[in-house]
């Protein structure tokens, strides 16, 4: 019998075994050609059968599984999900693997991911997953606990001439939108430098990378432009939608979580041709694609910087700018002719106030520093995300004392009279002494991690945390003098990042309700509250206790009377900033109101009038809470990793 190839026609095969039917003794097959019948002995009909199965195996090269938003945290969602690792399971033979596109967890807590990594464990198959902003917003463990969990908080999976790329573009302990981090860009450029020119690539985040929601997107797009991008998967949105980004088809899938009782995840079959995209829901058969586009290589333009550039005051100078290219999480501190920060990879570093350069850099372990240092009797202080509070001598960064916790500490000292006051993860309120490190009084009945800088006021010290309270504790013995709260304590609506202020008898804070509440410090009632000025979490005082400033979440800075019994409108500013929900606390000095913006824009004003003196772009990264130095001088972090010092001339 006459055997055929793999890639023989069909049609050639056809005619050919009409020709030889009478070489085979079994019963044919009745087939029409044309107008004649002619006969298809059983073993060339199974050779037809073999080879359109071996054509289909072709064009059909594998299917992944792709799953998004499981919000474990969320009360229905660890059964939607174990309902979906089930279903997979069942069909585990049809899939090549599984791709989890960020917001795992709800509020990226410790147990949270703990729940999560052991529902995915048990899926039998391997998978690829990136964080959310969900995870990295909230967590109480410094955006540590998912890289150590999943092994990385970004991947790279192979898979039949596939390379599957994700990266984290949620913003540590910051909401609103994404960014890609120095860190991660140099870490994408190595993965690049090793893969081969051959190989095709999906890459998988969790924002929109369109500039609406990862703010640096043209230098990613960029890199991803440079190869054989096959499409962008995302989450976040949690529906099923289709987009073209500058040329790049980008997919966004649903969650998890169920509708209408079904919790449900999507398909992607990559063919030769072609990526279809079906959802199913558990337990059913994967419904009609929802979307299919060309699986092909093109050629991508450059993505191009969008709308207009910001112009900066021509009065302002940088008079240095020192790259530390890790993300920078915390305001500077400057003490004498120093400049102190420290960074995402537990670095704490001094610069020279004069020149910016480093004089000496040191690690504090195998942590992130998310909190922002203070320097008293020749030590700078601060806290890590391994759960140690550290005293560095500020002429060496040589370790003074430490004190070692069962948290990650992501709150920020304050130092008043000899004394250190920190939160922490661990529910507990901590005063310590500075010189020797002594505990000199805790209090342990917070219900959530704290992570503001806490406020020393009339024999006070004040904080929130994300339990939605605001406590007042006794400076000296640690004892609850009272806590506040809102109507309806919400996890969400906590006045847990702001800086409270003080000033007149009164308590300041914002939350992410949009209210700003005035609060009794002696009896802890709320005296006035209203959401007129749509405040997110940023506020600050001025020097002489008189103004409140408040930055609204879009453009408006806004100063309130601190003595009226009302909230009383002094003046308003509109400083072009756009949407901002970056905690940035506006700062004062010598009649000049500072701040930064999510945009990465600095500006300077006359505290008495409002009137802008200044304003100047520091790239698309987020700024810190800044540090004046008079009212001239300004040092400004971003989370770009600059540490740059602005001035304006005289």
């Amino acid at each position: 019998m006459k055997m055929y190839k793999d890639n023989e026609p069909i049609s050639k095969i056809m005619r050919n075994s009409q020709s030889e039917r009478s070489e085979s003794r079994l019963v044919g097959i009745r087939c029409v050609q044309g107008d004649k019948y002619f006969k298809i002995s059983f073993w060339k009909w199974f050779l037809i059968v073999v080879v359109l199965f071996w054509s289909s195996r072709a064009s059909a090269q594998f299917k992944i599984a792709w799953l998004s938003d499981t919000h474990i945290g969320f009360a229905p969602a660890p059964g939607d999900l174990r309902a979906v690792v089930a279903d997979i399971n069942e069909r585990k033979d049809e899939f090549a693997f599984v791709v989890i596109s960020g917001d795992i967890t709800e509020k990226g807590k410790n147990d949270e991911l703990q729940l999560a990594k052991q529902i995915l464990d048990s899926l039998q198959l391997h998978y690829v997953i990136v964080p959310g902003n969900h995870d990295t917003k909230w967590s109480e463990s410094g955006c540590t606990m998912f890289s150590t969990l999943f092994g990385d908080d970004k991947a790279v999976y192979d898979y039949k001439g596939y390379r599957f790329i994700g990266v984290n573009d949620g913003i540590p302990m910051r909401g609103g939108g994404g960014h890609i981090a120095p860190q991660d860009l140099r870490w994408l450029d190595s993965v690049f430098v090793a893969t081969p020119a051959s190989s095709k690539i999906v890459f998988v985040c969790h924002h929109l990378p369109d500039g609406s929601d990862i703010d640096n997107t043209d230098e990613l797009l960029n890199r991803l432009k440079k190869h054989d991008l096959r499409f962008i998967g995302i989450g976040h949105g949690h529906a099923n939608r289709k987009y073209n980004w500058d040329g790049i088809e980008g997919v966004m899938f649903r969650s998890t979580l169920a509708r209408n009782a079904k919790a449900a995840y999507n398909i992607v079959e990559l063919r030769e041709d072609s990526i279809i995209v079906s959802e199913k829901n558990v337990g059913e058969a994967p419904k009609s694609p929802w979307h299919r586009f060309a699986n092909q290589k093109k050629n991508y333009e450059p993505s191009k910087e969008k709308g207009q550039p910001f112009i900066n005051s021509p009065s302002v100078n940088v008079v240095w700018d020192y790259k530390a290219g890790v993300t920078i999480g915390t305001k500077p501190e400057v003490s004498k002719e120093n400049v102190f920060v420290s960074d995402a990879q537990g670095n704490a570093v001094r610069l020279s106030l004069l020149a910016g350069k480093m004089d000496w850099r040191v690690n504090t372990g195998n942590s992130t520093i998310y909190s922002s240092p203070a320097v008293s009797e020749n030590k700078i202080l601060l806290g890590t995300s391994d759960g140690t509070i550290q005293a560095l001598r500020t002429d060496n960064g040589s370790v003074v004392w430490s004190y070692k916790l069962n948290g990650s500490v992501l709150s920020s000292p304050t130092v008043q009279n000899g004394k250190v006051f920190i939160g922490a993860s661990d529910g507990t309120f901590r005063a310590f002494d500075v010189a020797t490190g002594k505990l000199l009084w805790e209090f342990s009945g917070i219900g959530e991690n704290v992570e503001t800088k806490p406020l020393v006021y009339e024999g006070k010290v004040l904080f929130g945390s994300w339990d939605a309270y605001l406590y007042a504790l006794d400076v000296n013995t640690g004892s609850l003098l009272w806590k506040w709260s809102a109507d309806k304590p919400n996890f969400y609506f906590a006045p847990a990042a702001c800086w409270p202020v003080a000033a007149n008898g009164k308590i300041f804070v914002t939350a992410p309700d949009k209210f700003t509440t005035a609060i009794d410090a002696m009896t802890g009632k709320t005296m006035w509250r209203t959401n007129e000025f749509a405040v997110w979490e940023s506020l600050g005082i001025s020097a002489d206790g008189e103004r409140l400033y408040l930055r609204g979440m879009t453009d408006t800075l806004y100063c309130v009377s601190t003595a009226s019994v009302t909230p009383k409108l002094l003046w308003k500013t509109d400083c072009k900033y756009g949407f901002d929900s970056n905690p940035s606390m506006p700062m004062e000095k010598d009649g000049v109101v500072f701040f930064g913006s999510k945009s990465g824009i600095v500006t300077a004003l006359d505290a008495t009038t409002g009137a802008i003196r200044w304003q100047y772009d520091t790239g698309k990264a987020r700024t810190n809470t800044v540090t004046p130095l008079d009212a001239q001088g300004v040092v400004v972090t971003t989370m770009d990793g600059d540490v740059l010092y602005l001035r304006e001339a005289k």
